[in-house]
């Protein structure tokens, strides 16, 4: 049986962090590296074998424990021991602090999981990047509501390329941007996050978003999925739209966004009604 396709993203995440966030000497063998310190070059450590192939051997040498781990995260590596704490995700690996030193403490707790992790998996480090990377001395471009006022694609994919040569240096591999909400009603507090109310806007700079930071190797997180503010601006709360409303409103961003070649590679999840019916089940309906 095969494994829900969260998780399969997530080993998937993690087989494409694993060729390039090594750090330990030992490991390293002639055109592979030796995560799981055995000596044997396994299949999900083989450049050559197809992706889907190395996930596969992966997940099915992993135990429970470990795929538990994950879809686990924690919020910030101050304090953080990866050889007592086991998860898959750093959620918040950059705010407030300074790029020399934050990429110097992702080096040191990256050497740390991949040494003492049983098969070597390696953490994700996530952050915020919607209009400038949410870190210390990192450039704050115009928020996305009057971005999307220039009515200019080729100026977004600019702006996100500048802000994704800030976040790769660091060793950031996965940004929970862009916002691709809908705004209907300005009431909602987070208005200002949005590409604003016409879906073939908010689809054509969310693409242009993703495919800047995706093409240089960094995953990009369209949220939140779906119709994320609710009747009188209210965040996260139940909403009564019908399949036509979704289909041809709410829908729309994330088909972009899916489709495209430097397509988004992860998507956010929440957790209100749509319909009466939990949105994280919507995409079922997503023609």
């Amino acid at each position: 049986m095969r494994l829900p396709y969260m998780f399969r993203v997530s080993v998937t995440l993690a087989i494409v962090v694993l060729s390039t966030e090594a750090n330990n000497e030992m490991i390293f063998r002639d055109g592979w590296i030796d995560f799981d310190k055995d000596g044997q070059r396994s299949i999900f450590e083989d450049p050559g074998q197809p992706l889907e192939k190395r996930v596969d051997d992966l997940i099915a040498r992993m135990t429970f424990e470990e795929k538990l781990e994950q879809i686990r995260c924690v919020r910030t590596t101050n304090g953080f021991d990866p050889s007592r704490t086991r998860v898959g995700n750093v959620t918040v690996a950059a705010k407030f602090t300074p790029p020399k030193s934050n990429t110097l403490r992702l080096n040191e707790v990256q050497t740390q999981q991949i040494s003492s992790h049983r098969l070597g998996i390696p953490l994700l480090f996530i952050d915020e990047a919607l209009h400038g990377l949410r870190a210390d001395q990192s450039t704050s471009y115009p928020q996305s509501i009057g971005l999307s006022s220039t009515w200019n694609p080729d100026l977004i994919y600019r702006v996100a390329s500048a802000i994704c040569a800030e976040t790769k240096p660091r060793g950031i591999r996965q940004v929970l941007s862009p916002v691709v909400d809908i705004a209907r009603d300005v009431r909602w507090g987070r208005t200002e996050e949005t590409y604003g109310e016409d879906p073939y806007l908010v689809s054509r700079l969310a693409v242009e978003f993703c495919r800047a930071f995706e093409e240089k190797g960094v995953i990009t997180t369209p949220k939140h999925f779906v119709a994320n503010s609710g009747d009188g601006g209210r965040d996260s709360w139940a909403q009564y739209l019908d399949e036509r409303i979704l289909n041809e409103i709410y829908f729309p961003p994330y088909k972009g966004v899916s489709r495209k070649r430097e397509h988004a590679r992860s998507c956010l999840l929440m957790v209100h009604l749509v319909a009466s019916r939990p949105s994280v089940i919507r995409g079922c309906s997503m023609k």
